[in-house]
């Protein structure tokens, strides 16, 4: 395990669930470990934030549940930015009407070439990055009440349409509840506007079984909830992405 001059390392696996549903988690690219070694994690508008989000924010989950909840809807954002049409030039309207369909109908998590392209790219770029213990203080850094505008806005236009967007609740999934703008727990944000740094001494570098990577970090906390926790969310992109995962382990 890489050794920080100024952040502390946590290690999970023995941590109650219950102690770790009350803390907040937060994961970003280790390109600039240096800076939050020594200076902290700072609000931004992140590159995948662009042209979407408009003031700086650091987002994070809350919760063990919040954290599957978030890599859940990532690896379906992850799909629909990778195979949709819309992203190409030459695309015709039958094309992208056709992947709106196969997202939204929830057919693609049966495309087990497509999810295994996916999962590639994305183990390469966690591979690239950290988890964090962030410690920060509700109302001085966040709020429960933080509004998601872009939950916010697919409300909206529900109301004019009449439904919500099939592909906005296919990517949100079912644990993220639409009768209300705000924030769900995988998705929390601290206060956007505002400057703030959290500093070496406000973070915690995770591990699981000594391992920093975030696939071990995500299937150890996927296991042990899915173990221990007696209510459960449905997770069907993740749930795919663990088995994957368990079944390349069994080839090494």
């Amino acid at each position: 395990m890489s050794q920080l001059k100024n952040i502390h390392y946590l290690e999970l696996k023995n941590v109650p669930l219950e102690e770790l549903d009350s803390m907040f988690f937060h994961f970003c690219d280790d390109e600039f470990l240096n800076i939050y070694d020594s200076v902290g994690i700072s609000s931004q508008i992140g590159n995948n934030s662009k042209g979407i989000d408009f003031e700086p924010s650091i987002f994070f989950s809350k919760g063990v549940e919040g954290v599957l909840e978030l890599w859940d809807v990532w690896f379906k954002w992850k799909a629909d930015k990778l195979f949709n049409p819309r992203s190409k030039s030459n695309s015709t309207e039958a094309e992208i009407k056709s992947w709106y369909t196969y997202f939204s109908s929830g057919d693609f998590l049966k495309d087990n070439e497509l999810l295994n392209q996916v999962f590639d790219i994305m183990i390469e770029e966690m591979e690239k990055s950290s988890y964090y213990l962030l410690d920060i203080k509700e109302k001085e850094d966040f709020t429960y009440d933080q509004i998601d505008h872009k939950k916010e806005s697919a409300i909206e236009n529900a109301k004019q349409r009449g439904y919500l967007n099939p592909m906005t609740t296919m990517m949100y999934g079912k644990y993220s509840d639409f009768s209300t703008p705000i924030v769900d727990k995988w998705n929390m944000q601290t206060i956007p506007g505002k400057n703030i740094t959290i500093t070496p001494d406000k973070l915690k570098r995770l591990s699981f079984n000594g391992k920093i990577d975030l696939v071990s970090i995500v299937v150890g906390l996927y296991e042990r909830y899915r173990k221990e926790s007696t209510i459960q969310v449905h997770l069907p992109m993740l749930d795919k992405f663990i088995k994957y995962i368990q079944s390349k382990n069994k080839l090494l």
